[in-house]
């Protein structure tokens, strides 16, 4: 079964808050460059929609998906909808983000042609089963080079936070290494976090979290 049909025929549901606060972090990370190091950006925003638990109830009303094709390497399952308008609030504020000063690449709206809404569901058996048997819960990755920026939304109520999303510092000439922890965003309710797909990043997933709650976060790719 699908999102509610009352929730997926409110066009506005995915207003921004207009008194949402932005924050800049700059973290380091290693470069096969002449200083050997570069300068990468996350932007958090808090208060990010005006009505989050609207945007919650599709995330669990929705229909969790587990086929790779829509999941990747996800530990969990994935709500994929197609909401018609689902981009006419976000794209203005993310095209604004993407092409301060500071970044590297160069935005373009292409991603906005055929955006649907994505939220990873990951609860305390999915975790299990993905660690089962091995001494680290890593999740540090990159994302797909198809895309620039990523966000995620975190969507899960005060109560039921944990953890949240870890940036890290790699050295590129030894794959091998385990990368260095440089800043932990946060898990709060209704917070975005904007990062480049090239930063080595990760959901932090430890055994015993998310027992009696589910992780809710919706994800985009720009």
């Amino acid at each position: 079964m699908g999102a509610k049909a009352p929730f997926l025929m409110r066009r506005n549901m995915f207003e921004l808050n207009e008194s949402r606060k932005t924050t800049v972090k700059k973290i380091y990370d290693h470069a096969k460059n002449e200083l050997g190091h570069v300068w990468r950006y996350v932007i958090t925003v808090d208060d990010f929609y005006k009505n989050p638990d609207e945007v919650r109830e599709i995330a669990l009303n929705g229909t969790r998906k587990i086929d790779k094709k829509y999941t990747g390497n996800l530990i969990g399952s994935r709500v994929v909808e197609n909401i018609e308008g689902f981009d006419e609030n976000l794209k203005s504020v993310f095209e604004k983000a993407c092409q301060f000063d500071f970044w590297n690449p160069e935005y373009d709206d292409t991603f906005w042609r055929d955006t649907k809404f994505m939220v990873n569901i990951t609860n305390g058996d999915d975790i299990e089963t993905r660690f089962n048997e091995k001494k680290h819960t890593y999740t540090f990755h990159k994302d797909s080079t198809n895309y620039k920026w990523a966000a995620v939304i975190y969507l899960n109520k005060d109560e039921e936070c944990d953890g949240g999303t870890n940036f890290y510092a790699w050295m590129p000439e030894d794959p091998s290494a385990v990368p260095r922890l440089e800043y932990e965003s946060e898990m709060k309710y209704n917070r975005m976090v904007l990062y480049e797909c090239g930063h080595m990043h990760g959901a932090v997933l430890k055994r015993g979290m998310f027992t009696e709650f589910p992780r809710l976060v919706q994800v985009l790719f720009m």
